[in-house]
């Protein structure tokens, strides 16, 4: 009889966390950026109620390119990646180090930085792989959705924007 009813309580038990699972990745969005080209694919899984949407894509261009929108906290994004050699990236990195915002983070494991001198826009470059003398990126751009007198900076210092970066 005790073995039955340890067994039956293991049973709901997952049964329940089966369900909780299950209804967490139901409140899940996704939004990729795949390029065959450069041979790498990046996505960023989300809470639904972070508001990203992805608005377009663009293939016209050397490396794919992607529109990301969130109007709740009035940012735009575009995202393609990048490669240069790893002497002009390390001489572009001293160089956006000197501008007004720059900061470095650390998203998932990805060595990153954001840099701008203006409070209309910022940039973020994140590093996605390093070999053979050459330095792939996701490069991202932000502006506001509509005008505003907050620097865009702090708009992606927000914990809703940090943890969509995080996700990747």
């Amino acid at each position: 009889m005790k073995k039955i009813l340890i067994s039956l309580m293991i049973i709901t038990l997952l049964i329940l966390t089966g369900c909780e699972k299950e209804k967490k990745i139901d409140n899940l969005e996704t939004i990729s950026i795949n390029d065959s080209g450069f041979g790498y694919s990046t996505t960023f899984k989300f809470p639904k109620k972070a508001g990203f949407v992805k608005t377009g894509e663009d293939d016209e261009g050397r490396s794919i390119e992607i529109d990301v929108m969130n109007n709740e906290e009035n940012l735009k994004m575009q995202m393609y990646y990048t490669d240069v050699g790893e002497t002009t990236y390390n001489d572009t990195l001293e160089n956006d180090k000197t501008k007004k915002y720059y900061q470095e983070y650390n998203f998932n494991g990805y060595s990153t930085y954001a840099y701008s001198d203006y409070d209309t826009n910022l940039y973020l470059k994140i590093m996605i792989d390093n070999k053979n003398g050459v330095v792939t990126s996701l490069f991202v751009s932000f502006e506001h959705v509509d005008v505003s007198d907050i620097p865009v900076m702090e708009l992606f210092e927000r914990e809703v924007v940090q943890n969509f970066f995080n996700s990747i």
